[in-house]
């Protein structure tokens, strides 16, 4: 397994004046955590306002502070985020980490104050930032959430010896805009001149993006740090100044996919949102840039788990691109596609393949049999025949995924190894389990090659290894690999994803096969949690661990008889 590194990370927040982001606060955490997870970093966040849970603070305030304390002293970092005011805990906590800072050189202190009119700042605020310049202490003002995450991710991997990777162009436009922007807010008579020049370097930095993402460095993190960087400060010189519109709506659009591909939904969600506004006022509301932000902000919502409201901006999608493109268009195709994926993964097979089959008519038609999304949705049409129980069927579009694939995209591809994947499975449940070895072994030597052994794809197939075995009735080998699934994923996605909460099932399951009932029974219970929290209670993977659990606690007090 990787090497693990972990930060403790004491975070105290504001609660007067932060009304409107308190609802928004716990994500911050989380998808800095989920990100960090990518270089094998895990970010331990304790939270002041948690230990107000455990006590009544009005009734043992000395004993809830020493608690607070005391955390903080075990803290690696100490991060203070305000807004318009600042409390006397807050004040407190920072005396603490302020000595904490002095006794020990390796503490790190820093303070991120939200962005705030001179009319919104109290006078504590304001004591308190010249407090901060008074010690010498750097502070960052941020705009908004998204910057508050970007410079503590940045923080924790500079703590960690690990530097952003730049270019001298990158480096000469970031200086280049900085200075713009201060002639700019100096200068108000002469803002209009320098606008062709912040433009300029709006795109200079916009050029960089897949340059940085391609840079060669150990750090995934530090990467999507930067170029989240490089979008954001693009961005914020974009709305100071008349960009031109068109190329503003695609930097947005650019933005919130790159947002969303690295799981952070709500800030992806807030550039989308940008985007659509843009687009309704430059070509309206009925218009295929518009249809293309709604598709999107559903595939968010998806992500999320969200599958009511994804299903609305998906048909919102759906209907404009049949109004203004046709029935017979290949983005009305992809539509179709992505309302199918949405009820697969509802349990609602029957209506998903009614979709799968419009989106497969439209690109036999549209793109040919030989194309990749049309062997994407034979590929989609065989997994949901197989969660139908029609096996054979599955395996017949299956095959004719796996042809056109290997046909278009050559043998190793990531979507190749994905559809070997998919027939194992299918062969696994038809009892055929060499054959199932068999394709799962073709989908480990690609995968292997392309993505590395600590990737949740490879996780994915170790699980389906582990399927095979456990169906063979050989239980330890079946947790062998469903254990290394385990660890890829908790270290890769969180211990609070789906695919976790999978993992989770499946050892619970084993040990329930195996005996122990009280082993299954924390398991499965993980399992059950998450489920609930992603899925809700009624879908059938839900039901599927709760009646697990069932039977694991009934046996277990037949056992006690």
């Amino acid at each position: 397994m990787p090497n693990i590194r972990t930060i403790t990370i004491f975070f105290a927040s504001a609660i007067d004046g932060m009304e409107d982001e308190r609802q928004n606060l716990n994500t911050v955490s989380d998808e800095i955590g989920n990100l960090l997870k990518r270089d094998n970093i895990f970010a331990k966040f304790i939270k002041w306002e948690n230990f107000m849970k455990l006590e009544d603070y009005q009734r043992d305030p000395a004993g809830c502070q020493a608690r607070i304390d005391q955390s903080l002293r075990n803290s690696d970092f100490s991060l203070f985020l305000i807004k318009s005011r600042v409390g006397e805990m807050t004040q407190h906590e920072f005396k603490v980490a302020r000595i904490l800072q002095k006794e020990n050189k390796n503490h790190k202190l820093f303070v991120c104050c939200l962005n705030v009119s001179e009319e919104e700042r109290d006078d504590s605020l304001t004591a308190f930032q010249q407090q901060l310049a008074d010690a010498g202490i750097d502070w960052e003002e941020c705009r908004d959430l998204l910057e508050v995450k970007r410079i503590i991710s940045f923080r924790v991997l500079h703590h960690l010896g690990i530097t952003l990777p730049t270019t001298p162009e990158v480096e000469t436009a970031e200086k280049e805009g900085e200075r713009l922007l201060s002639l700019y807010k100096a200068d108000i008579q002469k803002q209009a001149s320098l606008w062709p020049q912040l433009h300029s370097v709006i795109d200079s930095l916009l050029v960089q993006v897949p340059i940085v993402m391609d840079a060669t460095t150990d750090s995934v993190v530090a990467k999507i740090v930067k170029a989240i960087e490089l979008y954001y400060k693009a961005d914020r010189w974009a709305s100071k100044t008349d960009y031109d519109k068109e190329k503003y709506y695609r930097l947005l659009s650019a933005y919130a996919e790159f947002l969303n591909d690295y799981a952070m939904y709500n800030d992806a969600l807030t550039i989308f949102q940008e985007a659509l506004s843009i687009s309704k006022e430059l070509y309206g509301i009925e218009h295929e840039k518009t249809a293309d932000i709604y598709n999107n902000t559903g595939k968010v919502y998806k992500n999320q788990g969200h599958f009511n409201l994804s299903m609305k901006y998906f048909r919102k999608a759906l209907k404009i691109r049949k109004g203004v493109l046709g029935e017979k268009h290949f983005t009305t195709a992809t539509s179709y596609n992505n309302i199918g994926a949405l009820l697969n993964d509802q349990g609602d097979y029957s209506k998903a393949l009614q979709n799968y089959f419009k989106a497969l008519r439209i690109r036999e038609s549209v793109l040919g049999i030989n194309n990749a999304s049309t062997a994407s949705s034979y590929n989609n049409i065989g997994l949901t025949l197989y969660n139908q129980g029609n096996y054979f069927e599955s395996l017949e579009y299956l095959y004719k995924a796996i042809e056109v694939k290997r046909k278009v995209l050559g043998e190793e591809h990531e979507d190749v190894a994905n559809t070997y994947n998919n027939i194992g499975i299918v062969y696994d449940k038809l009892g055929e389990y060499d054959k199932a070895l068999e394709y799962f072994e073709k989908t480990l030597n690609i995968d292997e090659k392309l993505i590395g052994e600590e990737h949740p794809s490879i996780a994915t197939v170790y699980n389906n290894i582990g399927s095979v075995y456990k169906n063979q009735g050989n239980y330890k080998e079946a947790l062998k690999y469903c254990t290394k699934a385990l660890k890829v994923r908790e270290i890769k996605l969180g211990e609070e994803h789906p695919l976790t909460a999978q993992s989770y099932n499946n050892i619970g399951r084993l040990y329930y096969q195996m005996n122990h009932f009280l082993k299954a029974l924390d398991y499965l219970g993980k399992a059950l949690e998450i489920r609930k929290t992603k899925f809700g209670d009624d879908h059938p993977k839900t039901k599927l661990t709760q009646e697990l659990i069932d039977l694991a606690k009934a046996a277990m007090e037949k056992e006690q008889k």
